[in-house]
């Protein structure tokens, strides 16, 4: 690694540790892109609960700067985790030439006992204070991973004030599952409420412009103040990749965020 690599991971962690960014959502990018093995996150993580941000900000840099494209992959990571407002979209992929195979009419609440499931399509499932998870156990793999917000984060909607509202699901400390979803400036929590399953690979998450929704995006709700579908979104804000709802014709992800409905605008 060139010595001006070296000096600007070093200012970049100084940075990293000023804004207190260095959490486990910036270091679980690293991990995927496997800069960090498991057992790096591990010590990294102890270390920032036992000596403090700046001791984990130096450990982390002497994990970086022997490997290699660590430099690259740490400046992106860095992008990603303080910036604001860069909109995803979730997105479906169909088979045999189906189009728009998912529609609000795929969406309706299923039981465990009886739900039919078609393997080419995405579906939202129902999930009970009485099981951990929406269905059996079989199925946790098929669980969405979408956000990170110290703990993994999944695709979510509750059914409140008369419509479908499309947020995250938690798992807390306590053990018990939630979801978060925004509504007119509010966070509300739920624990009845269904969860996003998916066969592997058949969904992604895309980059959106404003005002331009993919035409195979995931429906998760309706607005019946426009008359419009919602869209699942999540977006980065505070350091965390928050999981949301987006209309069609707007520019702006609505999160459920600590209380609040947070209205994050995009920027490209």
């Amino acid at each position: 690694m060139e010595s001006w690599q070296t000096s600007h991971i070093q200012k970049n962690l100084n940075y990293l540790t000023k804004n207190t960014t260095c959490n486990s959502t910036f270091l679980a990018i690293l991990q995927e892109r496997n800069i960090l093995s498991d057992n790096d996150y591990s010590k990294l993580e102890a270390k920032g609960k036992s000596d403090g941000k700046i001791a984990q900000s130096k450990l982390l840099y002497d994990f970086v700067t022997t490997r290699k494209g660590a430099y690259d992959a740490l400046i992106e990571a860095l992008r990603e985790t303080m910036q604001t407002g860069s909109l995803q979209v979730l997105e479906q992929g169909c088979d045999n030439g189906i189009q728009d195979c998912l529609a609000l009419q795929d969406l309706e609440i299923s039981s465990n006992s009886s739900q039919k499931y078609n393997e080419n399509r995405t579906r939202f499932n129902r999930k009970t204070t009485l099981d951990p998870f929406p269905s059996c156990s079989s199925r946790i793999s098929e669980l969405i991973p979408a956000g990170r917000e110290d703990v993994t984060s999944y695709i979510a909607r509750a059914f409140h004030e008369g419509e479908w509202v499309s947020g995250k699901f938690l798992t807390r400390s306590d053990g018990i599952h939630r979801a978060y979803i925004p509504y007119y400036g509010k966070e509300y929590e739920y624990l009845d409420f269904q969860v996003l399953i998916s066969p592997p690979g058949a969904t992604g998450w895309v980059e959106t412009q404003p005002k331009n929704i993919p035409k195979l995006a995931v429906v998760g709700g309706f607005d019946p103040a426009v008359m419009e579908p919602t869209y699942i979104c999540r977006v980065w804000h505070d350091g965390k990749l928050v999981v949301g709802k987006v209309l069609k014709n707007s520019e702006n992800c609505f999160i459920p965020y600590y209380g609040k409905e947070l209205s994050i605008s995009s920027r490209f």
